[in-house]
């Protein structure tokens, strides 16, 4: 924040100043109100920014409104059509959406792009099984990712043995994985709390306790 009041009172008008204050605003203070104001001023500067128009989507995704993002990220993914991030971000949009099919073509675009991206892989994959509500394409999917120690790739694999009661193997799983804290949906979980949650579904409160 000190450096972008700095940048301006050198230069008021300075558009990639405003986009930076528009980031700070969304991502430090959530203040999606005061991040949309301060990024429309940008825009003037900046009319074609896929910057302005990547964080404007995903304060509108933030907001609920998923429509409006998908909108803005297309424009930006045709003005820079090698951005993997931004044809994932449109297929993260699709399926929030329940638009599986549309989801799955962006996710195509997106490992065409970063064919070495394993989280590519593990969003195609959860993709599969919420469309189809079974687990063997995820799986077929998942077995494609190139980097099998990923966070996201463990979790992945661990949600698949968890949805097919397939308890032993989700625990043997995580045991055998390298991997001792996942992010999920923001939080971070450590490998022992996994552990215990399995152990208390097959009814084990013992280890469960200790986990």
């Amino acid at each position: 924040k000190e450096a972008v009041d700095r940048a301006l009172q050198l230069q008021p008008d300075l558009p990639r100043a405003h986009l930076a204050f528009g980031n700070y605003y969304f991502y430090s203070l959530k203040d999606y109100t005061k991040a949309l104001e301060t990024l429309s001023i940008a825009e003037k500067g900046l009319p074609n920014s896929t910057g302005i128009l990547k964080t404007t989507a995903f304060i509108r995704r933030r907001q609920g409104e998923l429509r409006e993002a998908i909108r803005l990220l297309k424009k930006a993914f045709e003005l820079s059509p090698q951005d993997d991030n931004t044809a994932a971000n449109i297929a993260l949009s699709y399926t929030a959406l329940r638009e599986y099919q549309e989801a799955d073509f962006y996710y195509d675009r997106c490992l065409s792009l970063a064919p070495d991206q394993s989280w590519a892989y593990v969003f195609k994959a959860d993709n599969y099984w919420l469309w189809e509500g079974e687990t063997k394409r995820a799986r077929f999917i998942l077995d494609k990712a190139p980097l099998k120690e990923d966070s996201l790739y463990v979790f992945s694999r661990f949600s698949l043995e968890i949805i097919d009661n397939n308890n032993e193997s989700a625990l043997n799983l995580l045991s055998s994985s390298s991997v001792e804290i996942f992010e999920v949906a923001n939080y971070f979980l450590p490998k022992s709390v996994l552990i215990g949650q399995v152990y208390q579904k097959t009814d084990r409160p013992e280890p469960a306790r200790a986990s």
